[in-house]
């Protein structure tokens, strides 16, 4: 832990209060007595220390619970912020890739603790069955996903609750920064999961907490993006071992250390190869149908989400669908990502026609067991699309 860090938190000046207008506003559903109490904590200029101390005191009454993050850059800064500011060590990671209660308890050698904190997993709704598998009593879920909370869990997930969206929650590290009262020291880890997770941020009101970064400890925007990519890219070559390292490192040392990491830069250069594999098959096989451009990638490795953002990126009026095999997982993903339009009801849409699917405004995931099932649910989408397009 870094020199004259609390486990408990900073109340020292918070950046974050740079954003002048800015309402977060946060419904927490409290599990009491059987039966859920409601309240709505607003914020306008508030210290976020004050305004969500509810959801604060969740976290702080759990004693050490059991952490489970998501495997991507905003789930390692999320569970580095926990363990640098709230002192917590016992961690896993679900199967990367998968989203359900086996997903959680397959990889869970730790049992015992009372309480699960689950942040950035996307689809809460196996949350209650994972939480009795490992024997847990409570379990608090922090998210900025498009999703809908399950009953026996305590959500502090505003984008869940209908309380906003991407543009105001864009990133679980993000929201557990106001959560935790973190002060600017731990400004570099909250905007891990902000530079992953909003494309295009540098033109968005975030944009001044990287100019205070940069105020702060000279780290410039492509400092910030090589690190941000080199912690992104454990996951898609499914290394648990990496992303361990990872927040272990960010806890420790913080974001500037991911720079001189051979660990982390050598998972960024084999990633990099990949991803560049990948779009040289989307270039090949996309097909555009007005304003949607759909193709297939069959790289065995999880680059699906970086494809995406980059041909939405290249095509930012457009609607891109990515088709993706992967062979190692066993599994494919139909990713859907726009830069203009709003498409993370399609998640929502998918789930009814009974796939597994999450997302948030601008992307919807939707999941597949059989490789024949890829094609049509593209088809199935760009009729959606065309609907309305």
């Amino acid at each position: 832990m870094p020199a004259g860090v609390s486990q408990r938190g900073c109340r020292g000046r918070n950046p974050i209060n740079r954003l002048r207008g800015l309402e977060v506003r946060v419904l927490l559903l409290l599990l009491s007595s059987g039966s859920y109490a409601h309240q709505i904590v607003l914020l306008r200029g508030a210290a976020p220390v004050d305004a969500l101390a509810w959801c604060r005191s969740l976290l702080d009454g759990l004693g050490e619970p059991l952490l489970v993050h998501h495997w991507d850059a905003d789930g390692i800064a999320s569970a580095a912020l926990l363990e640098r500011i709230m002192g917590w060590r016992r961690r896993l990671v679900p199967r990367i890739g998968f989203y359900s209660a086996e997903a959680v308890t397959g990889q869970a050698p730790l049992r015992g603790a009372a309480g699960l904190v689950v942040v950035d997993y996307g689809v809460p709704q196996h949350l209650p069955a994972a939480a009795q598998a490992l024997g847990a009593t409570s379990i608090v879920y922090i998210d900025h996903h498009r999703a809908e909370c399950p009953g026996g869990i305590a959500c502090c997930n505003p984008v869940a609750l209908g309380l906003g969206g991407e543009d105001e929650y864009p990133s679980t590290s993000l929201l557990l920064a106001w959560l935790l009262g973190a002060g600017r020291e731990h400004l570099d880890l909250a905007l891990v999961g902000l530079v992953s997770d909003l494309p295009g941020f540098t033109e968005t009101r975030w944009a001044q907490l990287v100019e205070e970064l940069e105020r702060m400890q000279g780290f410039g925007l492509a400092e910030l993006l090589k690190a941000v990519e080199a912690v992104d890219s454990c996951y898609p070559l499914l290394d648990t071992a990496c992303i361990d390292h990872a927040v272990e490192l960010l806890a420790a040392k913080g974001l500037a250390a991911v720079l001189d990491d051979p660990r982390l830069m050598e998972a960024r250069r084999r990633f990099r190869e990949l991803v560049g594999e990948a779009l040289r098959d989307a270039e090949a096989n996309a097909i555009r149908e007005g304003a949607v451009i759909a193709t297939e990638v069959a790289v065995d490795a999880l680059v699906t989400p970086k494809v995406g953002r980059i041909l939405a990126r290249e095509h930012p009026d457009s609607v891109v669908i990515v088709q993706h095999w992967i062979p190692n997982l066993g599994k494919g993903m139909v990713y859907v990502r726009s830069r203009k339009h709003m498409v993370g009801w399609i998640a929502a849409r998918a789930r009814a026609m009974g796939y597994e699917a999450g997302g948030k405004d601008r992307v919807a995931v939707i999941h597949y067991y059989q490789q024949s099932q890829g094609g049509k649910i593209v088809e199935a989408v760009t009729r959606m699309l065309k609907d309305i397009l």
